[in-house]
């Protein structure tokens, strides 16, 4: 097992072993092959108010680097990690009402039950027609079609009014507030 020290970048003289120099370490990793390599710096002069920086020695290799593998992870990227962190980071935004970085969040999720509620909560916060009719395009449940109906109520175009009146989902639902915005947007239409 490779172990690694953070060495004494900010150590004052006090704080020094007798003859050992201030240090640090550059770890270099190639994530193709799995190895690294863990380059040592050390302080080559005296002043430390005005330190100068150059190549340790590793007594093991006689070098200033030491070569290592690296683990491969056990297994691969599990199932639903990016769908849990985009759902674990809108909710955050939505926490703090940060309603366009929940939408930016979620957009990866276009299809997912939960991330089209949390996207519903941003778009209706956020109160903006054209944003809502470019978000929401096609309605799967009666929130969204409420919603994306109100807005096309306010700032629909005669072409999205008859998209919407047309949608599968719109067409057949028997909820009373769709059935409502139907009957506004026919209205609108028949003039």
């Amino acid at each position: 097992m490779t172990i690694i020290s953070a060495a004494t970048l900010c150590a004052g003289p006090s704080n020094l072993s007798p003859g050992a120099p201030r240090g640090y370490n550059v770890i270099e990793i190639d994530n193709d092959t799995w190895r690294a390599r863990l380059h040592q710096r050390q302080m080559v002069n005296m002043q430390f108010n005005m330190p100068a920086w150059g190549p340790g020695h590793f007594v093991d290799t006689n070098t200033s680097f030491v070569e290592f593998d690296l683990a491969p992870p056990m297994e691969a990227r599990p199932v639903g990690m990016d769908r849990n962190y985009a759902l674990e980071t809108a909710s955050m935004h939505l926490g703090k009402g940060e309603w366009e970085q929940a939408i930016e969040a979620l957009a990866g999720l276009p299809a997912d039950t939960m991330a089209r509620r949390m996207r519903l909560k941003a778009i209706e916060e956020l109160d903006s027609p054209a944003l809502t009719i470019a978000l929401i395009n096609e309605p799967t449940d009666v929130a969204e079609a409420v919603v994306l109906g109100h807005a096309l109520l306010i700032e629909g175009d005669p072409k999205a009014c008859k998209h919407f009146l047309e949608h599968p989902f719109v067409a057949i639902c028997a909820d009373a507030s769709v059935q409502e915005i139907v009957s506004k947007l026919n209205a609108r239409i028949a003039r």
